[in-house]
């Protein structure tokens, strides 16, 4: 009898070390777990000048040229205009090249299609501030790429502004 409290003791100080370890390790604390998912969803996120984007694996980001690209020479080209969405989409399709496709939703926009097989490349429009956000993308078909980049796409207050001071 004497041998089953100094066992039971011993049990609880391992438990006890084990809660220790476990907790030290980030483990078993689900707003710790949070916290790191949410880091490392700001850390994907890159920040070029006048928006915030999260850059596809495998893909590279070129803040001065505004860019991100992937070999073999696919790309996406971010600008800011200071035209509607619709004169911009207008403006676009006066190139016999390009026809108008279907809008698609992703993340907080609606995004006017404008695309060429001719030059491999698609441009999405949408509405900002008092101007337009245009995003041009080369040689890449991979819709679930293209939708996950233009839903992360975050354009900062001022946009337009802060594009024209780059320039």
């Amino acid at each position: 009898m004497k041998r089953r409290p100094a066992t039971m003791i011993l049990l609880g100080i391992l438990a006890a070390a084990m809660a220790c370890a476990l907790a030290a390790c980030g483990g078993g604390s689900s707003s710790s777990s949070s916290r790191s998912a949410e880091s490392k969803s700001a850390a994907e996120a890159t920040e070029f000048a006048f928006f915030s984007v999260v850059v596809p694996e495998g893909y590279t980001a070129n803040i001065e040229q505004h860019t991100v690209s992937a070999n073999p020479g696919g790309s996406f080209y971010v600008s800011v205009q200071n035209t509607t969405a619709d004169e911009l989409l207008e403006i676009e399709l006066k190139d016999e090249d390009y026809k108008e496709g279907d809008p698609i939703t992703a993340g907080n926009f609606t995004w006017k299609v404008a695309t060429s097989e001719k030059w491999e490349q698609t441009y999405y429009i949408t509405d900002w501030e008092d101007g337009s956000i245009e995003v041009s993308v080369k040689r890449l078909d991979d819709q679930e790429i293209i939708k996950a980049f233009l839903g992360s796409l975050t354009p900062y207050e001022d946009a337009y502004k802060k594009w024209q001071d780059e320039k």
